[in-house]
């Protein structure tokens, strides 16, 4: 017997159960004590299911309970575009110069509203571009959009969904913000 999900208001058979394993060997868990640790916690961003725009609400029940889906996957789109509200993929380098060209401008966390972007770099002692953006929408919460870019004969973007978490907690290239002092730069539209 096939566990089901409901999916756009209809049944689909699900595809992913507890134990299923990530391409990083990682296992896909519900179980609240497992989820203390943030390689297991964060399992489900490296499933292949998060770009798929028929399989990635499967993996809603392995989100850990901070995080949920608000939109489903779109290529060519990353984190830094979904941030300025643009289409395209912004690289990393690019986003800064955008921000300027933009009018937006360095504020302060207590300076905070919706729609401010938020932008994290590493804790390197060296800035080396930021990690990932996202909106920031209130209530110390922020959207962004997961993806990745694929480099198989050429570069091609495969954006995930839009995923709104904790300030404070974000995956960019693997990296735990809590766990590594990941800080974030928070940039609001000059009027």
């Amino acid at each position: 017997m096939s566990s089901k999900i409901l999916f756009g208001g209809r049944e689909k058979p699900v595809l992913i159960k507890e134990g299923d394993g990530t391409s990083m060997g990682l296992v896909l868990t519900k179980n609240p004590s497992l989820l203390s640790d943030p390689k297991i916690k964060f399992a489900v961003f490296d499933h292949p299911a998060l770009f798929d725009t028929e399989r990635y609400a499967e993996l809603v029940a392995f989100l850990p309970k901070e995080f949920s889906f608000i939109e489903p996957p779109k290529d060519g789109q990353n984190c830094f575009g979904y941030a300025l509200d643009l289409e395209d993929y912004i690289d990393k380098w690019e986003f800064d110069g955008m921000l300027y060209e933009l009018n937006y401008i360095q504020c302060d966390k207590d300076s905070l509203e919706n729609g401010v972007v938020v932008a994290y770099c590493g804790a390197d002692p060296e800035f080396t571009g930021f990690k990932h953006a996202g909106i920031y929408i209130g209530d110390e919460r922020v959207r962004s959009r997961w993806g990745r870019l694929e480099v198989k004969g050429s570069e091609q973007i495969i954006g995930g969904p839009v995923v709104e978490h904790p300030l404070e907690e974000v995956l960019p290239g693997r990296h735990y913000i809590k766990e590594l002092g990941i800080c974030p730069f928070f940039f609001k539209k000059e009027e």
